[in-house]
């Protein structure tokens, strides 16, 4: 646990210096340099990649985003797991909690029918301190109240690691 202190605290202090180097240079948050597409070679032209990696994964596994709950198997559902040869206990991994207030849109006038996963999106966010836009992302996040049915455009069928 101290070596996880040790390198949080290196990952931080090589985090505010790239920031400080990166606003020197005049690189802000606001300016996009590049997408990535599956299958695309990473055009690393200051060989900091891993670096920026290691660092945004450390940053996503000390998010609190994930809540792990079961789901009720029935009997034949335990039979079928069982001729299978693979564990009937089904878990739920619930990515980001749903916020309060999702059942009436800002307007109050609408009554969802159901639950859904926003994906990831750029916003312009305006901060009044700065009085200037920044690009942020946000999502992935769960839309619609709690009591509605879940829809989802896919069907997982297996999570192995």
């Amino acid at each position: 646990l101290a070596g996880l202190e040790r390198l949080s605290a290196a990952a931080r202090a090589v985090d505010g210096t790239t920031r400080s180097l990166a606003e020197t240079l005049g690189m802000g948050a606001d300016d996009t340099v590049g997408q990535y597409t599956s299958g695309d070679e990473i055009d690393d032209h200051d060989d900091t990649f891993i670096i920026r990696f290691l660092y945004a994964f450390w940053r996503l596994c000390e998010q609190n985003i994930a809540i792990i709950d079961t789901a009720e198997t029935t009997h034949s559902a335990k039979l079928i797991a069982q001729r299978a040869g693979v564990d009937p206990d089904v878990k739920i991994v619930q990515l980001r909690r749903t916020g309060a207030g999702g059942d009436h849109d800002t307007q109050g006038n609408r009554e969802w029918k159901h639950r859904w996963v926003v994906r990831m999106h750029k916003v312009r966010q305006w901060y009044p301190s700065q009085q200037r836009h920044r690009v942020i992302y946000r999502g992935p996040y769960v839309k619609g109240p709690g009591d509605k049915p879940f829809i989802s455009g896919e069907t997982v069928r297996a999570l192995t690691r």
